[in-house]
């Protein structure tokens, strides 16, 4: 059943998504559409689904497609259409904000997304991939390490909201890390229940005497190890919940790891706080780090806009992609140029027409950049004031 193949987008490397990104054998079918997470709008996504397989055939009859694989392949998804067939429920209770269905004759790719996306179909000899390289990069996601002494508890998602999510090794509670000392005489008197209601007993950093320094410092040592293990090679920020007092534990323990922590925390004891109530709190400090982020990208393209490493000429980009000159690729999710390429003349041709046969040119510059490099931003049109708000790159050299 297609639900069995559904994976993460956020997974995704360079390397498969350059691998989506190329021209295929026969027809390409890509359908994008917003999911939810809970609530009574699950019940709008199907119907989304059966709308979005729809317009696909519709448009492969338009083209007069020889297209039988793909046809059989998109009758395949009718059970998700309908929110009651069997297994169909339960795909839908799990999504996240948006799904990507890539279908061609012989394979279909079931993707969740944890990024906002437009409802999106398109037919062509290639897949659409700007959503899934939106996603990839997880802009926009982040992660809650949620800690008192009684217990650790981590939670993962994005603009939408946040879900728990277990993690191997995390510490159940500064009781379980420094039991085995108290058999040995240490007194964890400082650390029950007492003195405030919600047993969370002010601890000021560096005021405290070592044994109790010691011991919140093997906890939260202990946290950010294994926050890091879960979290490798992973780019989404993260941000502390808790108490002011224990902030700074958790801050000197991530400096032994990469973690992207937010300076600012979630203030407050955070036992039995809803994600929704981490979230609204947590949001606010996600959107500064992003605007950060983004400011300091477009800056290194500002520096240099007026030398010739700054390109925002269409064709130019794709040759220079084509040959690996591209450093860092800027587009907006709404640039779609339709048109041509010709690889033994370098050729790019526009489609002044923009008719569905031709070919996503700024895909095309996007798949030639993660063969070379994994600097591909879907970004949004203010950020690219300076390139007519839709696509430019950052050379490695000029030609």
């Amino acid at each position: 059943m297609v639900a069995e193949t559904i994976r993460r987008a956020s997974h995704l490397t360079a390397d498969e998504l350059a691998a989506l990104a190329e021209a295929q054998e026969g027809t390409c079918v890509s359908i994008y559409l917003p999911t939810h997470r809970m609530g009574k709008e699950i019940r709008q996504d199907p119907i989304r689904l059966k709308n979005r397989v729809s317009d696909a055939e519709s448009k492969l009859d338009d083209k007069n497609a020889d297209a039988d694989g793909v046809r059989a392949a998109l009758q395949e998804l009718e059970p998700l259409t309908n929110l009651d067939a069997d297994g169909s429920r339960e795909f839908w209770r799990h999504q996240e904000d948006g799904l990507a269905i890539l279908v061609a004759d012989g394979k279909t790719h079931v993707m969740k997304l944890a990024v906002d996306t437009p409802e999106t179909t398109v037919v062509a000899n290639r897949f659409h991939i700007r959503p899934l390289i939106k996603a990839a990069s997880r802009d926009g996601e982040y992660g809650v390490v949620a800690v008192s002494r009684n217990g650790v508890r981590f939670l993962e998602g994005s603009k939408r909201g946040l879900s728990e999510t277990e993690i191997e090794d995390l510490p159940e509670s500064l009781q379980a890390v420094v039991g085995g000392d108290e058999q040995k005489g240490f007194n964890l008197h400082s650390f029950q229940d007492g003195g405030r209601a919600n047993g969370e007993e002010a601890v000021p950093h560096g005021h405290v005497d070592k044994d109790e320094f010691e011991a919140l410092k093997r906890y939260f040592g202990e946290i950010a190890e294994a926050v890091h293990e879960a979290m490798r090679d992973d780019p989404r920020p993260v941000i502390f919940a808790g108490v002011d007092e224990l902030f700074p534990y958790f801050k000197d323990a991530c400096e032994e790891t990469s973690l992207d922590l937010v300076d600012g925390h979630v203030a407050g004891n955070p036992d039995g706080a809803h994600p929704d109530e981490l979230h609204e709190k947590a949001w606010p400090l996600v959107e500064k780090r992003l605007g950060e982020k983004s400011q300091a990208l477009i800056a290194q393209f500002e520096e240099q806009q007026h030398t010739d490493l700054v390109c925002t000429d269409l064709e130019a980009i794709v040759k220079a992609a084509k040959n690996g000159r591209v450093d860092t690729l800027l587009v907006t999710e709404e640039c779609r140029p339709l048109g041509s390429y010709d690889p033994t003349q370098q050729r790019v041709q526009l489609d002044e027409a923009e008719r569905e046969e031709g070919i996503d040119l700024a895909d095309l510059a996007a798949a030639a950049t993660l063969a070379n490099s994994v600097k591909v931003h879907v970004v949004a049109p203010e950020h690219l004031k300076f390139a007519d708000g839709e696509i430019a790159a950052l050379l490695r050299y000029t030609a």
